[in-house]
């Protein structure tokens, strides 16, 4: 908590009251701005074995005795669960976009319309996923490449290139990456073929999700906790069985194959 203080006054000196000044800043800005200050606490991901971080008696202080408003930034692993059950917080998570909203990102419209007639973009999409920040790369390179006059072919195969690097990252760096316990996780998903799995069936199974963990996160579903991919390149992988880069060729292959017209 004190560090947050220290953060709002700008006091650096031990020997300062600290308390008092924060309250004196506290209330000119409540003069100023007629609310108090926001304060956002960024909590790191847990590692293996690692204690939660004290946030639960700074957010107590910081809300009670300083009247603050303060946003926890952190994932369900590096939260401690009584931050979670005070029953006065407001959760807020962030959901991915839909392919339609993500298409209709107006800094995006010559790339989006460049993809759709050459027929890539439902492949970029099951890869990138809702993700805006993912497209942002994509549409640099178009760009770059629009300005160098390269052709439309030249053009499509880097953004395919680019895609495919994505998968291998995404491969090699994350998913094969996963403890033993997550690659037991992954198996299941493949032998049920399933995108989504409740949080209590890994329990039967032996199983309980690690952290950190890039593979797999807690969503909650209609009050109900569940295990899913952490991103579609990884629930794509996942489904397709890739475990090689031969694996990945052969899945660029089908995402970009034109889709029979069923009209």
């Amino acid at each position: 908590m004190d560090g947050v203080l220290r953060d709002i006054t700008g006091i650096k000196f031990s020997f300062l009251d600290l308390h008092s000044n924060a309250r004196r800043v506290i209330k000119f800005h409540r003069l100023f701005f007629r609310n108090p200050p926001i304060v956002v606490i960024s909590v790191p991901e847990r590692g293996p074995r690692e204690e939660y971080a004290m946030v639960s008696a700074a957010v107590r202080g910081l809300t009670d005795e300083f009247k603050l408003k303060v946003i926890v930034d952190g994932s369900p692993n590096s939260i401690p669960p009584d931050t979670l059950s005070t029953e006065r917080q407001v959760v807020l998570s962030v959901n991915e976009m839909s392919q339609d909203q993500i298409e209709s990102i107006a800094n995006f419209n010559e790339l989006i319309t460049f993809m759709r007639e050459n027929k890539i973009n439902d492949g970029v999409w099951e890869v990138l996923g809702g993700n805006p920040a993912k497209y942002i790369s994509v549409n640099e390179r178009y760009i770059g490449l629009v300005m160098k006059n390269a052709s439309k072919d030249v053009i499509v195969a880097e953004i395919k290139q680019h895609i495919y690097s994505v998968l291998l990252d995404t491969l090699t760096k994350i998913v094969l990456e996963g403890s033993a316990n997550t690659r037991n996780i992954i198996e299941m998903f493949r032998e049920r073929k399933i995108t989504r799995i409740a949080k209590t069936e890994l329990i039967p199974n032996g199983l309980s999700l690690d952290y950190p963990n890039k593979v797999f996160r807690e969503v909650t579903y209609r009050v109900k906790c569940y295990i899913e991919p952490t991103s579609s390149a990884v629930s794509l992988i996942i489904a397709n069985h890739s475990k090689d880069e031969s694996d990945l060729t052969h899945l660029l292959e089908t995402l970009f194959t034109p889709k029979a017209d069923t009209k």
